[in-house]
């Protein structure tokens, strides 16, 4: 069923009539509605609005409607906060506004977050910023401080008015141990202009945005189609000489591992989505070659489980592809399920404290 709604999925997002609005777009060759499962793993997965699809199914429907409303406020809650901080300091815009504009405009993509990088030595100034508009930093997964050792963005700032609107501030866009190895200089020499709602921004450069969402679309955790859909699309974007220097950015070991796994997911679950010159490539750099890729992609593409287990075997497997080792690979296991579960008990500490 994944990979039906993944095929669906990547035809109408690619198709001559996906710049559309889903109530004009053209159903699927041979469809008549999603199935209710199918709605549901739609759901589940936040594309429900990106399918070329009849919106007969109740569940496809309400889906829907949510996901709008929610993207709606989340638009207005991020036009105020961009301006607030756009006064203040130099800002890019990470994701959010960036994919909705230049990937998915014609559907609803609702976020988490407002993800913002600034320079290290802002952060407190963005944090005066945000505390004025009624903002207060989350320790709701890890402290402050843990944040500030070990992330490569501040504890998150959060506001609750009629909906819980979150920002992230960055002070580099890949996670660590990744950001560590690719200077975030790169990424403010490559910035270029955008605007939302007259608002003038900035966002990452094309090739350093494709990265972006390649490397934040799979890090260990089951992957959802959006992700993998969003680092596609923006992929797609680029041309063949891009295509060369996403390879030379991404070229640093831990970069190429994350990105060949996140190249080969992709291309596990849209055929074709990306030259198989770019998957070998970024394979070349970590040192995985091409049975392990497949492997390791049809394993860790599962998404039927978000258990702790999962986290534990995925780290497992990773370790052992990764001609680690497995022994060492089994330790990550360990050490990858000890950690999640840490971090769900200590959410749940954080819930029981807030009430």
């Amino acid at each position: 069923m994944r990979a039906n709604l993944a095929r669906r999925l990547w035809q109408a997002m690619t198709s001559p009539d996906s710049g559309a609005t889903s109530g004009d777009r053209a159903r699927l060759p041979g469809g008549r509605d999603l199935a209710l499962d199918m709605a549901r793993l739609a759901a589940r997965h936040g594309v429900s609005d990106h399918l070329q699809q009849d919106t007969s199914s109740a569940a496809t429907r309400v889906a829907i409607l949510v996901d709008r409303a929610r993207e709606q406020r989340q638009t207005a809650a991020d036009a105020d906060t961009l301006a607030a901080l756009t006064r203040a300091l130099d800002v890019i815009v990470l994701k959010g506004p960036v994919t909705k504009q230049l990937l998915t405009p014609h559907v609803a993509r609702p976020s988490a977050d407002l993800d913002v990088l600034v320079a290290k030595d802002r952060l407190a100034q963005a944090g005066d910023v945000l505390a004025g508009m009624g903002y207060t930093q989350s320790e709701e997964w890890q402290s402050r401080a843990e944040y500030a050792a070990h992330h490569h963005h501040v504890a998150p700032w959060v506001k609750v008015t009629d909906h819980r609107h979150v920002v992230e501030v960055h002070h580099h866009p890949l996670r660590n141990p990744i950001g560590r190895e690719i200077d975030v200089a790169r990424f403010w020499r490559n910035a270029v202009d955008f605007a939302l709602d007259d608002l003038p921004l900035r966002r990452l450069g094309n090739v350093d945005f494709a990265l972006h969402l390649a490397i934040h679309a799979y890090d260990g955790r089951p992957a959802s189609l959006r992700s993998l859909l969003e680092a596609a699309l923006a992929f797609r974007r680029l041309s063949p000489d891009q295509h060369d220097d996403l390879i030379a950015a991404g070229s640093t070991p831990l970069a190429a591992r994350s990105l060949t796994w996140t190249y080969a997911l992709i291309d596990e679950t849209f055929p074709d989505a990306v030259p198989r010159r770019v998957v070998e490539g970024f394979g070349d750099h970590a040192g995985i070659g091409e049975r392990h890729r497949r492997v390791g992609a049809t394993i860790l593409g599962y998404t039927g489980s978000d258990l702790e287990l999962w986290y534990g075997l995925q780290a497992a497997v990773r370790g052992y592809l990764g001609a680690s080792g497995a022994v060492v690979g089994a330790f990550a296991g360990v050490h990858s399920m000890v950690s999640h579960v840490q971090r769900a008990r200590h959410a749940a500490r954080f819930t029981a404290d807030a009430r």
